[in-house]
């Protein structure tokens, strides 16, 4: 089975937890491949062995320091920008489907690709996405979602985690460039964000133990998909590590905790924070594949 590997290069945390993903699936007998859109840590894939095949566009520094930027929610309006324009996005759809078809994907894995969402509908393969709890509708279902009090204090007065939970799986933040291309190419439309985020198959980031996954689809998003806990991803780190937060990585956290850029819709409903982890090897994900 050939799996393409799409990381976000400009991103270390996430092009180290699909790097870990290859080798394991490399090690199952699986043929993985790395795409890129350009990005300063391409050399984390190549020093492992993996071919890294680039796809146009290249991602400037620039251009990606501002999707960064709207990541953190430091610039734009969520309610009305997008991290592509309908233009950028056009143009990284078709091109990232012609790529599949040269290689002959089968499945695509992703981080925070995000026009992948699209470009593997071309193609009519599957992709698998690796995401954070907060990303997904059964966190919600599960009305996991808290509402920070302390970032605005007179609203923790108000029943907020309702209305956290209530609120994120119907939102439609981002949408409006996937889902005009998405009408344009002949594809289904996105009922909302966490609609378009859910893979055919979903590795979740948390602890096992952090929550049950149900066995029904959601009921925000009705979309037919396979759910698995991975456990928390190692992440590698570019700067100095703290005593404090070596400490913590050694800790076996009985609740939810996720890898998560301040600013993200994550960061407001999730409790628990961890800026970088090393708690769990590949092991679930091996499982997976081989079940």
């Amino acid at each position: 089975m050939k799996i393409v590997c799409f990381p976000h290069f400009y991103y270390l945390s996430e092009a180290s937890r699909l790097v870990e993903i290859g080798k394991a699936l490399r090690g199952m007998g699986q043929d993985i491949v790395f795409f890129t859109h350009g990005g300063s840590y391409e050399s984390v894939a190549k020093d492992e062995g993996f071919e890294v095949i680039p796809v146009q566009p290249t991602m400037s520094p620039d251009r990606a320091e501002d999707y960064k930027a709207f990541n953190r929610a430091e610039r734009g309006n969520p309610f009305r920008d997008s991290f592509f324009s309908y233009e950028e996005l056009k143009a990284y759809v078709r091109q990232e489907a012609d790529a599949f078809r040269q290689v002959g994907a089968d499945a695509v894995l992703i981080g925070w690709n995000l026009p992948s969402y699209l470009s593997v509908q071309l193609v009519s393969i599957p992709i698998i996405v690796q995401q954070p709890g907060p990303f997904t509708a059964p966190f919600y279902d599960k009305k996991m979602g808290v509402f920070v009090p302390s970032l605005v204090g007179w609203l923790r007065h108000l029943p907020m985690d309702w209305f956290v939970n209530w609120l994120i799986p119907r939102t439609k933040l981002w949408l409006a460039p996937f889902n005009r291309l998405a009408a344009d190419l002949g594809l289904p439309q996105y009922k909302s964000l966490l609609d378009m985020m859910a893979g055919d198959l979903t590795l979740v980031m948390e602890h096992r133990k952090s929550w049950v996954l149900p066995a029904k689809n959601s009921s925000t998003t009705g979309r037919v998909m396979r759910r698995f806990s991975t456990g928390p991803r190692a992440t590698a780190t570019a700067g100095h590590v703290t005593p404090s937060c070596r400490a913590q990585c050694r800790i076996r956290w009985p609740s939810t905790s996720t890898h998560l850029a301040p600013g993200s819709i994550a960061a407001w409903v999730c409790p628990v924070h961890l800026a970088c982890c090393g708690m769990s090897s590949i092991s679930s994900v091996i499982w997976i594949f081989r079940h």
